[in-house]
């Protein structure tokens, strides 16, 4: 009967634990999609919408799918000279674009060249791993306290809070919402 109890209640907590991660990307992507009207925009005003660092990282993805084989494009940018002027770098290093490079090889392995546009699986790659973000924070609080309750108050919380804790609302390509759910994961 405790075996069976003890089941129950980790089979519980798993289950709310991955539907709050779910969830949470469904939200963050009905949330780009209401506030930048995203569908609706032909493909550079979609691209507009990143702003800043994060532009400039979605042009190196972008610069590795139109490159005619993954290798040709991981030469290009390891010998660049397009970023600075009369300088030769190795912007993959320099610039830590890895999340584009595991992106880029994802979306050509795939194959999801006709179900699916680069922009939307590049951000949908950004909101999967926000999910993954919540979900390691629900496990953390409920590992730290013992039950699944506290993992459904801290992503409230988090929820709640989300614009002072995370950028992800209005720059996405950013590094930190690449990192941080690693960094929870840990």
């Amino acid at each position: 009967y405790v075996a069976c109890q003890r089941f129950t209640r980790l089979f519980c907590g798993c289950l709310a634990a991955i539907t709050s991660g779910m969830m949470y990307t469904v939200y963050l992507s009905t949330y780009h999609e209401r506030k930048f009207w995203f569908s609706t925009r032909p493909d550079l005003e979609r691209e507009i919408t990143f702003q800043g660092d994060g532009a400039i990282y979605y042009s190196f993805f972008k610069e590795l799918l139109r490159a005619p084989s993954f290798e040709q494009g991981l030469f290009e940018l390891t010998y660049n000279n397009k970023t600075v002027s009369m300088k030769t770098l190795n912007a993959v290093q320099q610039m830590s674009l890895y999340p584009e490079l595991m992106a880029s090889a994802l979306y050509r392995i795939s194959g999801s060249h006709d179900a699916i546009e680069p922009i939307y699986f590049y951000i949908g790659i950004v909101f999967g791993l926000q999910g993954i973000y919540v979900t390691a924070l629900f496990v953390t609080s409920w590992i730290m306290s013992g039950t699944w309750l506290a993992g459904m108050l801290a992503v409230a919380w988090f929820i709640i809070n989300r614009t002072d804790t995370t950028r992800v609302d209005y720059s996405i390509p950013l590094r930190e919402n690449w990192a941080l759910p690693y960094f929870a994961v840990q």
